[in-house]
């Protein structure tokens, strides 16, 4: 009788368990690391001044779609490769970049942070 006692009791765990691993299945994951939205707070707050609807070299930063087409020497971001995205370049300081935002340096956490969005494939919210 103790047997099959446990041996319902074991069942029953298995069915709860499955029951509640399908149930999280269909729902979607929380937006964790760096996300489209963090990263347009961080142009928002230091690049949309000069690289605004009409901004410099062409540049817009007010939106990913404007974003993502470039300025007036191409793509600024390949996505997954940050080595070769001139945004990246540009706001790590990097030699034979140009320097952003002029005279001043991001926090590291802000370049940190636009970089792993980049090299996580440098996607949309939506």
């Amino acid at each position: 009788m103790k047997k099959v006692i446990g041996i319902v009791a074991l069942a029953a765990s298995v069915f709860v368990i499955a029951a509640q691993v399908s149930a999280f299945q269909g729902k979607p994951k929380p937006a964790y690391g760096p996300t489209y939205t963090k990263v347009q707070a961080v142009f928002d707050k230091n690049c949309v001044g000069c690289h605004g609807v009409n901004g410099r070299g062409r540049i817009n930063l007010t939106s990913y779609e404007t974003l993502m087409k470039g300025g007036e020497d191409g793509a600024i971001i390949v996505p997954k490769n940050p080595m070769k995205s001139a945004l990246v370049q540009a706001i790590k300081h990097t030699q034979g970049f140009r320097s952003m935002p002029p005279g001043r340096e991001l926090s590291a956490a802000d370049v940190k942070l636009v970089e792993g969005w980049v090299k996580s494939g440098a996607k949309s919210n939506k």
